[in-house]
């Protein structure tokens, strides 16, 4: 119905563009959440859900909550920094490209943890038992990130 007070635009044209900045807001809110959570929250699980195949972790974690901490914590060293890297202009461009579902963002979170393995590899002098001993945890952290990322950040949710 269109009101005169209103330009002749609806009313529910109105009530939405009234809502808008509340909505980027929430939206920014969300991505920043996003991006701090999803690579601790999947590196800790991916790490006590692989304690007992890693050899780096065997004989130095008494429990599960303790691999959970480990591993949250290196995925807020290196996960995090690898999310806004990769992660903000691979969201950026799926979003462009409408690609809003979540299986692209599991397999970016894939390639980017897989990226992230091979920087920390390079950089650490890791060996190529140790590296083939992480790879499970990061198989398992990456696509994982990906998922929780896409479930805080819901990009299907973005109007355009």
């Amino acid at each position: 119905m269109k009101n005169a007070f209103t330009g002749g635009q609806s009313e529910h044209a109105a009530e939405k563009r009234e809502r808008a900045p509340f909505a980027r807001v929430l939206g920014w809110a969300r991505l920043a959440v996003a991006v701090l959570v999803a690579a601790p929250l999947a590196m800790g699980v991916a790490t006590a859900l692989t304690q007992g195949s890693s050899p780096l972790l065997q004989g130095r974690v008494d429990s599960t909550l303790t691999a959970f901490a480990i591993g949250a914590m290196l995925g807020l060293v290196y996960g995090a920094p690898s999310t806004a890297i990769v992660g903000l202009p691979a969201h950026a461009t799926l979003v462009l490209l409408r690609r809003k579902g979540p299986i692209p963002y599991i397999l970016v979170g894939l390639v980017a943890c897989s990226l992230n393995l091979l920087v920390i590899s390079l950089t650490t002098g890791l060996e190529t038992a140790q590296i083939f001993a992480i790879a499970p945890t990061a198989l398992i952290a990456g696509p994982l990130a990906g998922a929780i990322f896409w479930l805080v950040r819901r990009p299907d949710q973005i109007a355009r």
